[in-house]
């Protein structure tokens, strides 16, 4: 991937993330029964989204998708 399609990922990637991340974090959240515990599988799973980005289907909603990953970082 060349530096220029690399940086439409990136701010394709922050536009998603930036939409979603209370909704996102609020489901971790709802997962884990303490707030250190959520913000460690919150850190781990964005890291997570931005690796498998490439993998997302652009036809579907990101938030189903980024909290299918964070369901299976907090198992």
């Amino acid at each position: 991937m060349d530096s220029a399609a690399s940086d439409l990922a990136y701010e394709e990637f922050l536009e998603h993330f930036s939409r979603d991340r209370g909704r996102f974090f609020a489901y971790i959240y709802a997962l884990l029964p303490h707030q250190a515990d959520a913000e460690d599988v919150f850190q781990r799973s964005s890291l997570l989204l931005w690796k498998k980005f490439p993998e997302y289907d652009r036809e579907r909603p990101f938030l189903p998708w980024a909290c299918s990953i964070a369901h299976y970082e907090v198992k």
